[in-house]
């Protein structure tokens, strides 16, 4: 019984070692072949691992391409919103700058206007004040008054006396006296040494004329009789003498400005020219207003 069982514990050991010789020769097929491939795969030489590794890179480069696709057509639709706000912002700003430009033209239309506006109601103004002046004669070189006392300023009495005797004895048949005058008195700042106009206001125009047109019997005596003139009219008048040749001639004659041109053509000189004779001091002549720029 003994060697019985011994002999088949023995069998038994025999079996499980043949067994185990057959799994480890078949592991190491196994292992054989697993290097073949690894072989095959670093060599190149095994066609279906080529053709997987091959498909697998095209399918990344069309999943890669598939994104970039995406993301272009995200950032095209995105460029393409752009391109309409930027349109859109475009047409607001030609909106604007068009409505900005027609509001230019109504603000300088408004400026033109208010020119105009200004202009003829500084003419209009010059004109009345001119008007008012029509009886008057301003009268320089006949000595003036000092007087004693307190008041030391020549009178309006004594200026019209001086007035009468110098106009009487001088223009023929002119028999002027103290009723012809309305008032007359010096004008201007006193300086020592000079002699202040007078300004002569008449009762009546015919008389003022009468001594207006005798003017010229005065020529080298010192005496000089003028219209009294507005202070735009005189700057106009003054700037005309300095600016024309001595072949040309410029007077007044009831208030308005006459000019002779070298041909001897005569007319007389209009408030809208006033601007063209004053240059650059128009602004600061106009009634003492400056006109819109």
């Amino acid at each position: 019984m003994s060697e019985s069982k011994a002999k088949q514990t023995e069998d038994k050991r025999t079996s499980e070692n043949n067994s185990d010789a057959g799994n480890n020769e078949s592991i190491e097929n196994s292992l054989k072949e697993i290097n073949k491939k690894l072989a095959n795969v670093i060599t190149k030489d095994d066609d279906s691992l080529r053709g997987m590794m091959t498909t697998l890179i095209n399918d990344m480069k069309t999943d890669l391409l598939k994104s970039f696709e995406h993301k272009i057509e995200v950032l095209e639709s995105a460029l393409h919103d752009s391109r309409q706000e930027n349109e859109q912002l475009q047409k607001r700003i030609e909106n604007l700058e068009k409505t900005c430009e027609n509001e230019k033209d109504k603000a300088s239309q408004k400026t033109v206007d208010m020119r105009n506006v200004t202009l003829l109601q500084g003419g209009k103004l010059n004109d009345l004040e001119q008007y008012s002046r029509r009886n008057s004669l301003k009268i320089a070189g006949i000595p003036e008054t000092t007087n004693t006392g307190k008041n030391s300023y020549e009178t309006a009495e004594q200026s019209t006396k001086k007035v009468i005797e110098k106009l009487n004895s001088t223009i023929e048949c002119l028999n002027l006296n103290t009723s012809d005058i309305d008032i007359s008195h010096r004008v201007g700042k006193k300086y020592k040494d000079k002699h202040r106009q007078i300004l002569v206001k008449f009762v009546s125009r015919h008389v003022r004329d009468k001594v207006m047109m005798n003017r010229r019997v005065f020529k080298g005596t010192q005496i000089f009789i003028n219209e009294d003139l507005t202070k735009l009219n005189q700057h106009v008048l003054g700037s005309i003498r300095k600016s024309i040749p001595e072949s040309e001639a410029v007077w007044t004659w009831g208030g308005s400005i006459f000019h002779k041109s070298s041909s001897g053509k005569i007319q007389p000189v209009p408030f809208t020219s006033y601007k063209e004779w004053l240059g650059v001091d128009w602004d600061k002549s106009i009634l003492g207003q400056r006109l819109p720029t």
